[in-house]
């Protein structure tokens, strides 16, 4: 959780990248609706919320 938060930009970007080979892999597009949603989990994760979490 410390390594997310400390890298910044770095978690969305390596998400982002991940996803769009996996799917390249698969052979499929996804929206860009679904990258913004992926992104908005992970700020919920490592933002206030996930410091409540033990």
């Amino acid at each position: 959780m410390a390594a997310a938060k400390a890298s910044g930009f770095g978690v969305y970007l390596m998400a982002s990248t991940v996803l769009g080979e996996l799917t390249s892999t698969i052979g499929i597009t996804l929206p860009f609706a679904v990258y913004m949603g992926m992104s908005q989990v992970i700020a919920l994760v490592i933002g206030p919320v996930g410091r409540l979490a033990p």
